[in-house]
């Protein structure tokens, strides 16, 4: 398994799985960005935890939070979930979120260690808009 989208209410869970390679997230980025009913998400949920993402670099983190900057220009709402409990992983996730906020990115990003902490934020995220 590369990556599976579910499209929910008000947002989208992105599962990935397997050796990840920087095409792939970029794929699974590409997927939900040319999607119409991104615009409409409050929330996106990046699920790492069955995903080895030991072939990604610092560099190709850097890239991935550029491409999601300029995405976020024209995209305002869905703040981001990232889900892993591995400790090599979350330095990576911490990477992106540090280079995106340098960047201006207009999305709100967070990093879990359990997918059921991530769903909660997300419901709050998707409540507080609602509002």
């Amino acid at each position: 398994m590369a990556f599976m989208v579910f499209w929910e209410e008000n947002g989208v869970t992105v599962s990935l799985g397997g050796d990840l390679d920087i095409n792939e997230i970029n794929r699974a980025g590409a997927a939900l960005y040319s999607d119409p009913r991104f615009r409409q998400c409050k929330y996106q949920l990046f699920d790492f935890l069955e995903a080895d993402m030991s072939s990604l670099s610092l560099e190709d983190i850097d890239g991935m939070a550029a491409k999601d900057v300029f995405a976020s220009i024209t995209i305002h709402n869905p703040s981001i979930a990232l889900v892993t409990n591995n400790p090599i992983h979350t330095v990576l996730i911490e990477h992106y979120i540090k280079v995106s906020e340098q960047l201006g990115i207009t999305w709100g990003a967070k990093a879990f260690s359990s997918r059921k902490e991530a769903e909660e934020w997300c419901k709050e995220i998707g409540e507080a808009i609602e509002q």
